[in-house]
């Protein structure tokens, strides 16, 4: 997907390896995001200033094509993250923005967050190709995801989710938002 400009998420991305190189974190790892949780609170605290905090500042620019702004392909990825409600997770809400998606979720059972956000991932870029008679890669390939350990948080987060579309200066019908 586009929402970024490929310089600045080069030059970002860049950053945060150099970032995590100096607390000898292998960027490049599969699973660097559980190594975070072995820093002190003040890195911790930083990354997400520095990196996370950014990102979603980048994607609520809405660069790029924003096909997500177009009501028929935003459905096509609320199905798919409604499908298997109730039975793989429970959803505590989510947004879907012009150019990218929040999601606020509890894995149930066997399942396992990663697994379930590359099927949706896998099932939605399919069928949004499929409409858009186009092929190759829409979403990005990372995803930007925390554990939520509170209450606290996760009304925070769903309180980000529900904002999130007037923070982007969005109007009512340029993104979809669903709560529980």
């Amino acid at each position: 997907m586009d929402s970024i400009p490929k310089e600045v998420m080069q030059a970002w991305l860049a950053e945060r390896r150099s970032w995590l190189r100096a607390r000898s974190i292998d960027g490049e790892h599969e699973d660097w995001h559980s190594l975070l949780e072995g820093l002190s609170a003040e890195d911790r605290q930083e990354f997400h200033a520095l990196f996370s905090r950014r990102m979603h500042e980048f994607l609520d620019e809405c660069a790029g094509e924003c096909l997500l702004k177009r009501a028929e392909l935003r459905q096509i990825v609320v199905e798919a993250l409604l499908h298997f409600r109730g039975c793989r997770y429970e959803l505590g809400g989510f947004v879907v923005m012009p150019n990218h998606v929040h999601v606020l979720m509890q894995c149930l059972g066997e399942h396992w967050m990663k697994a379930q956000v590359t099927a949706w991932k896998k099932y939605s870029a399919r069928c949004l190709h499929e409409a858009l008679g186009r092929k190759g890669h829409f979403w990005l390939g990372e995803t930007y995801d925390h554990i939520v350990r509170s209450r606290e948080q996760f009304e925070h987060y769903q309180r980000y989710i529900r904002e999130n579309p007037a923070k982007a200066k969005l109007g009512v019908d340029e993104a979809t938002v669903w709560m529980p």
